[in-house]
C-alpha cells in the first residue's frame, strides 16, 4: 500500500505541475479539425488518430488503479471521510463527466474548438491535483507513523 501510495502521489504531482499528455490531445484534435474539412479521409482519420490517442490506454489503468486503491484505502484510513469522499469524487466525475461531440460546420465552431484545444490547465483540474496531493501525503504519513 505504501508503494502504491508513493506512486500515486508521484503522479498527482506530475500532474499537477505539467500536462504529460497535452501534446497528444492537441494532435488528436488537429486530426479531428482536418477529418472536418475534408482534408483526410475517414479511414486515414481513424488510423492516424489511433495512434494519438494511445496516452487513452496508460490513463485508464491509472483511474482503476487509484480506484482499487481508494477502496482499499478505506480499510486502512482512521478518519475514513478523506478517502470516501475522493472516492466518491471520482465515481460523480466519471458519471458526470461527457464529451460533447464538436460540430465543425463553420470556421468559428473550428476556431473555438482550436482555442479550447491549446487552452492550459484548468481550475478544475490544479484543485483536484493539489487535493490527490494532499490526500496522498496524508495516506503515506498514516501508513509510515500511524502504527
Amino acid at each position: 500500500m505504501l508503494f502504491w501510495t508513493v506512486i500515486f502521489f508521484t503522479i498527482s504531482l506530475v500532474f499537477l505541475v505539467r500536462e504529460p499528455f497535452k501534446e497528444m490531445t492537441i494532435k488528436a484534435g488537429e486530426l479531428y479539425i482536418q477529418k472536418a474539412q475534408g482534408e483526410i479521409t475517414e479511414k486515414e482519420y481513424n488510423e492516424k488518430a489511433l495512434k494519438s490517442i494511445s496516452w487513452a490506454f496508460l490513463i485508464l489503468p491509472l483511474f482503476l488503479g487509484e480506484m482499487i486503491y481508494l477502496i482499499y484505502a478505506i480499510k486502512i484510513d482512521p478518519i475514513i471521510y478523506p478517502s470516501v469522499i475522493l472516492l466518491a469524487y471520482m465515481i460523480i466525475n466519471m458519471v458526470c463527466n461527457k464529451t460533447k461531440k464538436n460540430e465543425l460546420n463553420t470556421e468559428e465552431d473550428i476556431q473555438k474548438y482550436r482555442m479550447n484545444l491549446y487552452k492550459g490547465k484548468t481550475l478544475r483540474s490544479i484543485i483536484y491535483n493539489l487535493i490527490c496531493c494532499g490526500y496522498f501525503g496524508y495516506m503515506f504519513y498514516i501508513l509510515v507513523f500511524w502504527k
